[in-house]
């Protein structure tokens, strides 16, 4: 039998494409410009996370890819310089967080501790607070049953934003890593995704 061969001088001295970084990043543009344009009427969710050993930032990671669907999201750590304004900009701010130590907040979430501990101390601090002005929220606590505090930190968040007037979205969720910790924030989570979905009429498409 005879088979198709591709003539040689077609070939012939053809230098192979080089893909250059200028090409990449002009993909990279151009598909980030895309995005946002399909997603800017989005709401907007901040979801912010405090950690020691990055299990809260895993959920975090994990919260986002969930909420990213239907929302615009920004990943924030609790030391982030813009904290208050990413809080402020956004429509729902989810909190993630670890208990350190007794009951203690992470290292990396201290300055956020005090000053809450301040705004809860200070009774006429709320209404003064850009921040705090018509905040939807809900908090996710990790620890362990190991500990008295279980939770401590991300229960003193949830108690404390209830007490400045902010909008609780779910109850607070607790994830034990002695009880199914990831089970516990499935649930949450999915709890927390249709509530905020509800609180701003958004329809779900039924594409899978």
């Amino acid at each position: 039998s005879y088979e198709y061969q591709r003539s040689p001088c077609l070939d012939y001295k053809r230098k192979p494409r080089r893909i250059t970084f200028k090409t990449i990043a002009w993909v990279m543009l151009l598909g980030k410009s895309i995005y946002l344009s399909f997603t800017k009427d989005r709401k907007k969710v901040a979801i912010l996370y405090g950690t020691e050993t990055g299990a809260s930032k895993r959920l975090a990671n994990t919260t986002m890819q969930i909420f990213m669907s239907s929302f615009q999201c920004r990943l924030v750590p609790l030391d982030s310089v813009n904290l208050y304004q990413e809080i402020q900009s956004s429509d729902i701010s989810i909190f993630v967080t670890s208990t350190f130590g007794n009951g203690e907040a992470p290292a990396m979430a201290e300055s956020f501790n005090h000053e809450l501990k301040r705004l809860v101390t200070d009774k006429s601090g709320p209404a003064q607070v850009n921040w705090l002005q018509d905040l939807n929220y809900s908090v996710f606590g990790l620890g362990s049953s190991a500990y008295l505090d279980l939770a401590a930190f991300g229960k003193f968040i949830d108690t404390s934003l209830a007490d400045l007037g902010s909008n609780r979205l779910t109850p607070l969720g607790i994830g034990d890593e002695l009880k199914n910790q990831k089970g516990s924030f499935q649930r949450w989570v999915g709890s927390t995704f249709r509530a905020a979905i509800k609180l701003y009429d958004i329809k779900m498409s039924e594409e899978r």
